[in-house]
């Protein structure tokens, strides 16, 4: 797994706006995520609200986001059936 930076392509403004909602929920979660992580050490997941400021059209409907998605899930699908049939593909 990675991540993908998108360098330019979302106006910095809306991205400080979710950044600055973000904050009180993961501050608000940070003993449980350090202490009693459901996904790993220092991983969890939270629940976020879907309204602004945390959902916005121009980052969950853009056509970039979605082919980088799409692209992902094809080449986790790819991965599984070489796995299941015994061959090997490249990342």
């Amino acid at each position: 797994m990675g991540y993908a930076l998108l360098e330019g392509h979302f106006h910095r403004d809306v991205a400080m706006e979710m950044a600055s909602a973000f904050e009180p929920i993961y501050q608000a979660n940070l003993d449980t995520i350090r202490n009693d992580p459901n996904r790993g050490p220092m991983r969890h997941y939270i629940v976020l609200p879907f309204e602004p400021p945390l959902y916005q059209s121009a980052f969950h409907g853009n056509s970039a986001v979605l082919a980088i998605a799409t692209s992902l899930r094809q080449t986790r699908r790819r991965r599984e059936v070489s796995i299941r049939s015994g061959t090997r593909t490249q990342p």
